[in-house]
């Protein structure tokens, strides 16, 4: 049985080829047989190739600031490219500062550790990814940058509603489609399939990757964020982006994701989740965020997506930084 009920610890998935089921927080999925060993060597390569620095996940899991702190300038510091790229995102418009951001060690102290720690996971994730099958170029660009539009304008959210979080929803949208990066590397052909499906049907791209693989993105996403130890807040934007009934750590999180994962492929930054119109009125993360907050119940999504398009069209150099 291919087990993952979450740990920070489970770094194995145990499996055996006469029991075709994963286990998800609980719930028992189906696995067509002849799929089961490849999607499992798939998602253990995948997460080998592309890896998480170990103190990116320290920080996230809320380790020895201190430590993590002196470990993360010096991986900064090492690296002239990425020291560049983060200094030039330090002291775009995006963050508004009055006075240049001149060091590494400045940028801690001004935008804090965490803040510092999450665009340099950006940046490498980055690298990392366009070093995969070269055949996906295009595909694995799209994916990336509709998921940087994503982590950016679920910043904007939190801010316009005054959410408080210690920047879960940036990493959150940075990684919640990385379960389609696996898809586009390993299973090119069935990628294929499942995007002439979506774009002729009105079926959405976790169902058609449900009939055409008996597994969706979100599914890889989970063990994904297992196999990288992942905090469990940033696992369930992975894994629950696309079905918030089922999230039982911060719903609100995963609704400010999921409105900016939706305004992103409506503002034409998306993968082709679906062909069909989408009204953001009737999403649950939008009604879940008007539930959360009363500033929200009188609005339709409409009047809260111009503000967030106006501020997002000025901060554009800050989303072509990570491109």
């Amino acid at each position: 049985m291919w087990t993952c009920s979450y740990s920070v610890h489970s770094n194995n998935i145990p499996l055996t080829r006469r029991q075709h089921t994963a286990r998800y927080n609980g719930r028992l999925l189906s696995l067509p047989p002849e799929l089961v060993m490849d999607i499992r060597e798939k998602i253990h390569a995948v997460s080998d190739l592309i890896s998480i620095p170990r103190t990116a996940i320290e920080l996230m899991s809320g380790g020895d600031s201190k430590t993590a702190s002196q470990k993360l300038i010096h991986l900064v510091e090492s690296d002239p490219v990425l020291t560049a790229k983060l200094l030039s995102t330090a002291n775009s418009a995006f963050y508004g500062l009055r006075w240049e951001v001149a060091s590494i060690q400045q940028a801690v102290l001004t935008l804090g550790v965490d803040e510092v720690n999450r665009i340099a996971m950006a940046y490498q994730l980055r690298q990392q990814i366009f070093t995969l099958d070269s055949h996906q170029k295009d595909y694995l660009a799209k994916v990336w940058k509709h998921s940087v539009v994503t982590a950016a304008v679920s910043r904007l959210i939190k801010q316009y509603i005054h959410y408080h979080s210690n920047g879960e929803e940036f990493t959150g949208g940075i990684l919640h489609d990385f379960g389609k990066i696996l898809l586009a590397h390993h299973f090119p052909k069935e990628l294929d399939e499942i995007r002439s499906l979506v774009a002729g049907t009105s079926l959405t791209d976790v169902a058609a990757e449900q009939k055409i693989l008996g597994i969706d993105h979100t599914e890889i996403g989970w063990v994904l964020a297992s196999k990288w130890e992942l905090p469990l807040s940033i696992a369930e934007i992975m894994r629950y982006h696309h079905s918030l009934d089922d999230v039982a750590l911060d719903p609100v999180l995963v609704s400010i994701v999921r409105f900016a994962d939706l305004l992103t492929e409506h503002w034409e930054f998306g993968v082709g989740e679906r062909s069909v119109p989408v009204y953001l009125d009737d999403e649950p993360c939008w009604k879940i965020l008007q539930k959360s907050y009363p500033d929200l119940a009188g609005m339709n999504a409409m009047d809260l997506e111009k503000p967030l398009f106006s501020i997002f069209e000025s901060s554009r150099e800050f989303v072509s930084m990570f491109l």
